[in-house]
């Protein structure tokens, strides 16, 4: 019985936060759904965790991109920066959430247009939902781009 409760209490000891690999905190701290408090939430766990957010930055934003943002690459090219150069950061990966809402909240409302059945809906079929879905896209974007020769 002694033994086993020195056992226990070693492998307690080991076990901490702080003895844990950075790589290990990266896959934990990488694989948490995104959402634009992450960060702040994170950092506030404990000092290790402050620390790997704010010194691995730009390795935890790509990853959460490739992981949780593949299909964003996809369907809104755009919203990545063509910078080969730009590091994504935290501030980006924000950027991205807020735009990705609004363009999805823009789809979802020209879908339900397009299946009500008031006098609205007599405009919104064929391709004249099509022309007012990206015609509300490229609004969005210039104005998400501030100037539309910046786009």
């Amino acid at each position: 019985m002694a033994a086993t409760s020195m056992a226990a209490s070693t492998m307690t000891s080991h076990a901490h936060i702080n003895n844990l690999p950075t790589e290990m905190l990266l896959d934990i701290i990488s694989n948490v759904i995104y959402h634009p408090t992450t960060r702040s939430d994170l950092r506030s766990v404990c000092p290790r965790f402050r620390a790997v957010v704010d010194d691995y930055e730009h390795s935890i934003v790509r990853t959460i991109l490739d992981e949780q943002y593949t299909w964003a690459r996809r369907q809104y090219p755009g919203l990545f920066s063509s910078k080969a150069h730009v590091q994504p950061g935290w501030r980006s990966l924000e950027t991205l959430f807020y735009r990705v809402a609004v363009l999805s909240n823009i789809k979802s409302r020209c879908i339900v247009i397009r299946q009500s059945r008031t006098e609205v809906s007599a405009w919104s079929t064929g391709r004249a939902i099509t022309f007012h879905h990206a015609g509300m896209l490229l609004l969005y974007r210039i104005s998400d781009c501030g100037e539309y020769r910046t786009c």
